[in-house]
């Protein structure tokens, strides 16, 4: 979905891209789509994985498009120092856990983003149009639209669901 492109994006650009899932076959797919780590949110280590992986430096940019509180001290963890989190999505409507001195003491920062904008639209077709591969997972009729919702709720897919008109 939303993380996968964002990922493809940013490997287009150029930029080292470390990615995740909890999922093993999601990692697979992961894994052949050529991106520089694939790590288990999963595991109780990720951010020393992180660690490893950047030279104990941390990543300069972590897009957590959950939100929630599992996953986000792991995600501000594995930040480094003048590190952003970008949070666009919060799948859940709990409170995240923030570690404000942790935040304060390595000059971080947390930006919330909607793409909901025309800029962003405009962003999108400009980057469609410069051969971005996208992934279609699967396209349902849309008769099947409550099979498409659960294909999705069930976290089958890996990339975009369509619905044919």
């Amino acid at each position: 979905g939303l993380g996968l492109v964002t990922a493809l994006v940013a490997k287009a650009l150029g930029a080292r891209v470390i990615t995740t899932s909890r999922k093993d076959w999601k990692r697979e797919m992961l894994q052949k789509r050529g991106f520089d780590a694939v790590l288990d949110t999963d595991d109780d280590g990720f951010a020393n994985q992180v660690g490893e992986l950047t030279g104990g430096q941390g990543v300069a940019f972590a897009i957590d498009n959950t939100s929630s509180a599992t996953m986000f001290p792991k995600v501000s963890a594995a930040l480094g120092r003048l590190g952003v989190i970008v949070s666009s999505g919060a799948q859940v409507a709990e409170p995240v856990p923030l570690d404000l001195r942790s935040l304060y003491l390595k000059s971080q920062s947390i930006v919330g983003i909607r793409t909901h904008t025309q800029k962003a639209l405009d962003g999108f077709w400009e980057l469609a149009g410069t051969g971005l591969e996208t992934l279609v997972d699967r396209t349902f009729p849309l008769d099947d639209v409550v099979d498409a919702h659960r294909y999705v709720e069930e976290e089958k897919n890996f990339g975009r669901v369509l619905l044919k008109i």
